[in-house]
């Protein structure tokens, strides 16, 4: 009968162990924000997407990525934009707040601002290739991401950037 069940029969059945990590859960919760920012001023209106931003700030002064200068005269500045976006988990639980620093390449003109543009990516052939070799070997894969791989880049000429939307 019905009336003897506890508890919602529609949800499924948590173990101790979920139940313990629910509290965790809801206190993580109140530290991420589930809303993207569509420009900095919502951003700037929320701290978990000030503390995004200020953690991208901080690799691109750990790496060494720039330094801070007058504007030259007659150089191009390029301008700098931010993008928003939450990481979510394999049940689309907002998991991380990522912002990031992006320039405005779009403003660039090829042969002033600069020579050539190379990234290097792999075909797709070649990952197929290499995870079914892999496979037929019994060879383990692993993957990593390398959280600020971009910055790790060699410039040969200088580039000049404005300072970031709200950090000024």
């Amino acid at each position: 009968p019905l009336e003897q069940v506890r508890g919602n029969p529609s949800q499924p059945v948590q173990t101790r162990r979920q139940l313990a990590t629910y509290p965790e859960m809801c206190m993580f919760a109140l530290t991420v924000s589930t809303a993207e920012p569509k420009n900095i001023k919502e951003a700037m209106a929320d701290s978990a997407w000030i503390e995004a931003m200020q953690e991208e700030l901080h690799q691109f002064d750990r790496l060494q990525v720039w330094e801070l200068n007058d504007k030259p005269f007659g150089k191009h500045i390029i301008k700098l934009k931010w993008l928003w976006k939450n990481k979510k988990d394999e049940e689309q639980t907002v998991i991380r707040n990522k912002a990031r620093l992006v320039a405005k390449g779009y403003a660039q003109e090829e042969g002033i601002d600069f020579e050539e543009s190379f990234a290097p990516v792999a075909r797709l052939e070649a990952v197929q290739i290499f995870v079914a070799y892999a496979t037929h070997k019994s060879f383990p894969i692993y993957q990593m991401d390398v959280k600020t791989a971009f910055l790790n880049g060699p410039l040969k000429e200088e580039a000049y950037v404005a300072q970031p939307d709200g950090f000024v």
